[in-house]
């Protein structure tokens, strides 16, 4: 039985020491300030232009392209299909936004709105109308926030 037990002991020491060969020293996960956050051009369109307008309920983003209106329409219908209760996703540049706080919309860090879009010249616009009224004055400073944050964008 002491025999057993003296198996057990070195099974676990060998454990514990495969345990610390396998660890690293963790040094502070670097964070990011508000002038080195990742911002992305509008709907993922390098070169296009968005405009904000507020609507009786809600507001609207224009989303146009010189050179690339219709997938830019593709990109907003896409968008507005996706952004809604649950929703967080869209076109993005690599064919899908799964980081849907890092840049685009950034609808996560919206108040829950529903969104369609219309096509328009160069383009497309989407309507966002909050799904509570109340939040409406919150709904359209973010959005307007962003309009400006991709127009800023230098994106390739």
């Amino acid at each position: 039985m002491e025999t057993h037990m003296s198996s057990k002991a070195a099974l676990l020491v060998s454990l514990v020491a495969l345990a610390a060969a396998c660890t690293t020293t963790q040094t502070t996960a670097p964070t990011l300030t508000k002038g080195e956050a990742p911002r992305g051009c509008a709907l993922g369109v390098s070169g296009a232009t968005v405009a904000a307008e507020d609507t009786p309920d809600g507001i609207a983003l224009s989303f146009t392209s010189k050179d690339r209106a219709a997938e830019m329409r593709e990109r907003a219908n896409d968008a507005a299909a996706q952004h809604g209760p649950g929703k967080r996703l869209g076109a993005g540049h690599d064919g899908r936004h799964g980081h849907g706080g890092e840049h685009g919309l950034q609808m996560i860090q919206a108040p829950t709105a529903k969104s369609a879009a219309d096509d328009i010249d160069g383009g497309a616009r989407i309507r966002f109308v909050p799904s509570d009224p109340a939040e409406r004055e919150l709904l359209r400073t973010k959005l307007r926030e962003r309009a400006t944050a991709m127009n800023a964008a230098t994106c390739t």
